[in-house]
């Protein structure tokens, strides 16, 4: 019993009928809600909250759902959310036998270990419901394809459509969470719909307030410009300085931690096959799962890219090296996993700038000018960087107190 689930009053049999008293629902399903308009972000969220306390009440009682769908979620009068159907769908793995008793779409919301007839737990609903927002924000799923064979390959090997395709605006937060919840592997999900609804519900407040808008640079990516003399020249000075930089905090940060810092003897290591002959200082995810560092390609361009662990596919998820003389010396993820922190040597300034990026990739943004080698807070909420006026001129670096220049990172960006 629980306000977002049909309450079932029975399940009865009359001869050889069997047939199943519920609650009548006065509303619309949640697919034919976005089909006749699209929902606001702020709406979705709040319908997504709802669904997500509905199934972290049946996972806590022991069922799964495992027919998670837009059809099979209803939107009432009160503009209450209703999961319906709990139970009707509980055959393991059974792809056949699930498409005989509903449409193919239901295809489009099976988790990876659902379709290979694995065993599935409460992780494979996660993924549906993570199906289901992308499908409220945007109107389409994030897998598609022509016919099932098509359908069932980009589910079990494509990365999901771009949410920021359809959504330009759409929150760091909230692409965090369709991340975590459309990965491919279910040990690298949300592990429990209440972590989910966590994070939209911190979504949700930051949809809410009222947060400082930064003008994004023209991406020029397909324009092409030689670098002349003088910005080879402005390059190397600034390599030489940030190099020199890297040397000065990193010896700032043993003085001032040596006392606190222990190595641990028995620590095992991975070595990861990064497919680039020239990388930069990479960044790992608090999670321990993701690798962002700054690449230069065949033909020498740098960008940034991410790449999940265990996987070692590098996606680019910059194109700067149109207006770039050097992408970055280092790469670093924010504590939720949703942006990365980087800099680079502006082309047209000769400046350098902290510019962050989705980690699904996208438009980068400039928070701040003249900065380099940027690390987050712990909280999130803020970035800390070097300052630097002009190449080879340093005019702040780390302290006792913590860093000497802040920029403030609220909501999105």
């Amino acid at each position: 019993n629980h306000p977002n689930i049909c309450t079932i009053h029975a399940i009865e049999e009359t001869g050889h009928d069997q047939f199943i008293v519920m609650e009548y629902v006065d509303g619309i399903t949640l697919r034919e809600k976005f089909s006749r308009a699209p929902i606001a972000v702020k709406e979705a969220i709040t319908y997504a909250i709802q669904i997500g306390e509905a199934l972290e009440e049946a996972h806590g009682n022991g069922i799964v759902h495992r027919d998670i769908k837009s059809d099979n979620i209803m939107v009432n009068k009160k503009n209450q959310i209703k999961v319906m159907d709990f139970g009707l769908a509980k055959l393991k793995g059974s792809l056949k036998l699930t498409k005989a008793t509903s449409t193919v779409g239901t295809l489009g919301y099976m988790a990876p270990e659902q379709i290979q007839g694995a065993d599935s737990d409460h992780r494979s609903d996660i993924f549906s419901f993570g199906v289901v927002l992308f499908e409220m924000l945007t109107g389409h799923l994030p897998f598609r394809g022509e016919h099932d064979a098509a359908l069932i390959y980009s589910i079990l090997n494509e990365e999901p459509e771009s949410l920021q395709k359809f959504v330009p605006d759409a929150s760091g937060e909230i692409l965090h969470v369709l991340n975590s919840a459309l990965e491919k592997q279910p040990e690298d999900r949300y592990q429990t719909v209440a972590e989910m609804v966590r994070d939209l519900r911190r979504a949700q407040k930051q949809t809410s307030r009222v947060s400082r808008i930064i003008e994004a640079v023209p991406d020029r990516s397909n324009q092409e410009r030689p670098i002349t003399t003088e910005k080879k020249n402005k390059r190397a000075l600034y390599l030489a300085s940030m190099a020199g930089l890297l040397i000065v905090a990193a010896a700032i940060f043993l003085l001032l931690s040596q006392s606190s810092v222990e190595l641990n003897p028995d620590m095992t290591i991975k070595v990861l096959d990064i497919p680039f002959t020239e990388i930069q200082y990479p960044g790992l995810s608090p999670d321990g799962k993701w690798l962002a560092f700054p690449a230069a390609d065949a033909k020498g361009r740098w960008d940034i890219y991410n790449m999940h662990a265990s996987s070692g596919e590098a996606k680019r998820i910059t194109n700067d090296s149109s207006r770039s003389l050097f992408a970055s010396f280092s790469a670093n993820i924010s504590p939720d996993g949703s942006l990365i922190a980087y800099n680079l040597l502006n082309s047209e300034t000769g400046k350098s700038e902290i510019r962050l990026v989705s980690a699904l990739g996208g438009m980068s943004r400039v928070v701040a000018g003249g900065g380099a080698i940027a690390k987050w807070k712990p909280d999130g909420g803020r970035i800390g960087f070097v300052r630097v006026s002009n190449p080879g001129t340093i005019e702040h670096y780390p302290s006792s107190s913590g860093w000497k220049e802040l920029v403030d990172c609220p909501a999105g960006w």
